[in-house]
């Protein structure tokens, strides 16, 4: 059975790409976002710069949110709750914090611990919701059959999103067990392979060491045959050993290629020598 180790796709994008999507983003939320507030305000008035600065400091941060993902949601969802206490952006209709907050709290859902990550959702979507209460309820008859129920609807969305990205987590942290398992299980096998082949060449040397010890002094050509044989057993296992050696450094680096490599050949070291078996009670070697 075969594995697919390589990363989502999103995961094999290059570092700034990404960068340059998040750069395009934050630059056309935080235009969208001043200009939904200078539209609050009043035809007559002068565009006052706390407003703009606070829609600069709403949408600008998501520039680093894959980086920085639980400042970047705070800087978002503080400024936004300032925002919307004070009017700059209309409480009745809260979009602009909601889209803000969905780009932002996607990566806290998918990088942090669930603990951060719910404390997160909870304190943003609370804090820009106790705001946008505490806006409507300064106005002098405060409409809340409307408020509520596009309030309610609004911050269902980051909630989904948050819900998503904790999906996405739960995918990769189980793709990571996996190929953790994969891994293991390729060592274990080369280990095995390993073993066998050692195993059988000095199965094949300490036969042949002992034929060698037996005819040394009455048949030293034979004895000689069999040193060779020794000397051809312990060069096949020192390159079985190094291949295996290799092979597992290869699973580190890229474990398709090496389960595949391995594949190609899995013959232990010294079977492709036929050895040379003792008969009779005087250890002669039998002839090939």
């Amino acid at each position: 059975m075969t594995h697919d180790l390589r990363p989502p796709l999103l995961l094999r994008v290059r570092p700034v790409f990404l960068a340059l999507a998040d750069l395009a983003i934050a630059v056309f939320l935080t235009f969208f976002t001043v200009m939904a507030i200078i539209e609050e305000m009043p035809p007559e008035a002068r565009v006052e710069p706390l407003p703009i600065l606070a829609g600069v400091l709403m949408a600008l941060p998501l520039v680093v949110r894959r980086r920085r993902p639980v400042p970047v949601v705070a800087i978002v969802a503080g400024t936004s709750m300032v925002a919307v206490a004070m009017r700059w952006v209309a409480p009745h209709a809260a979009l602009v914090p909601d889209v803000l907050l969905v780009f932002a709290i996607y990566p806290v859902a998918v990088s942090e611990p669930f603990r951060r990550a719910v404390a997160a959702l909870a304190l943003s979507v609370g804090g820009i919701s106790a705001a946008v209460l505490f806006a409507v309820s300064q106005e002098p008859r405060p409409d809340w059959g409307r408020s509520l129920p596009v309030l309610a609807t609004e911050m269902i969305i980051p909630v989904a999103v948050w819900m998503v990205g904790r999906t996405v987590r739960a995918r990769r942290d189980h793709e990571a067990r996996t190929a953790q398992q994969v891994l293991a299980d390729e060592r274990l096998r080369i280990a095995r392979d390993l073993h066998d082949g050692v195993a059988h060449s000095l199965s094949v040397i300490t036969v042949q060491a002992s034929v060698a010890l037996h005819v040394a002094e009455e048949r030293p050509d034979e004895a000689r045959s069999a040193l060779s044989v020794i000397e051809a057993s312990s060069r096949e296992a020192a390159r079985e050993l190094r291949r295996m050696l290799g092979l597992l450094r290869a699973v580190d680096e890229d474990p398709q290629d090496a389960a595949a490599g391995a594949r190609a050949d899995r013959r232990p070291a010294g079977r492709d020598r036929p050895a040379r078996h003792i008969r009779g009670g005087r250890g002669r070697p039998a002839d090939r």
